[in-house]
């Protein structure tokens, strides 16, 4: 059985998957991956601090995937490439970001939602990097729209949570987008219902449980603790 250590070793790597969450959500790239990267170490096969780093792994910087493990993600050794000479103007980089929106409507459009998602998330991440090149109205639409189509992506793949987070992120830059109100409305009921079915799993284990000492106190012959155990079970 699960020991005492297993247990708290279980509990570390859920609270480092949540604050790997918590950085993805605020836009902090960089810890979310090593937070991540934490849950992984101490749980490998935890498949979504897995996905955040699957995510990302493309996105950061002077990085590069580890052969045991594709999610890892380690800093390379070699020094950084020198500055760009030039500073790219704000046309260029919005050019660049429409780019890789268009990469990633391109794969959710081929059925690769996983491949838009990391196209998605490289954009967002680039958005972030440059945003204080950017103004106007028509660069936090492109910032939500990046999330929107991001959240559809994880839709596809249902990942409720993470879709309603993107979802969710899309309204606070721009509140009044349609298509983040429905990706979150979708969301919230795909996420309701994987919650409902969780719970129901777990009530019908439960009820077999008791059917099952009812069935052996039964032939047993002790017919009034066996009762007791299937009204266990149905309540």
């Amino acid at each position: 059985g699960e020991t005492q250590e297993d247990k708290q070793i279980g509990l570390r790597a859920s609270i480092h998957h949540n604050q790997a969450r918590a950085y993805y959500k605020i836009e902090d790239y960089r810890r979310a991956a090593e937070e991540a990267r934490a849950c992984l170490r101490l749980d490998p096969e935890h498949s979504k601090a897995a996905k955040i780093l699957e995510e990302l792994a493309p996105n950061i910087a002077g990085t590069t995937v580890v052969a045991d493990h594709p999610a890892l993600v380690k800093p390379l050794l070699q020094p950084r490439q020198e500055e760009e000479l030039a500073k790219p103007s704000a046309n260029r980089l919005v050019k660049g970001l429409l780019q890789l929106k268009d990469e990633g409507n391109s794969s959710l459009l081929r059925g690769n939602a996983a491949e838009a998602i990391a196209t998605y998330s490289k954009a967002i991440l680039r958005f972030a990097e440059v945003e204080h090149e950017l103004q106007g109205a028509n660069q936090s639409a492109l910032k939500a729209t990046l999330f929107a189509n991001r959240s559809q992506a994880h839709i596809n793949l249902k990942n409720w949570e993470e879709a309603l987070d993107d979802a969710q992120s899309s309204l606070k830059v721009q509140p009044d987008n349609p298509k983040a109100l429905h990706r979150k409305e979708i969301a919230e009921k795909g996420l309701a219902s994987l919650q409902q079915q969780q719970s129901y799993g777990e009530a019908l284990k439960n009820a077999l449980f008791y059917k099952n000492q009812g069935n052996k106190l039964l032939t047993e012959g002790d017919g009034k603790a066996a009762a007791g155990e299937y009204t266990s079970g149905l309540e």
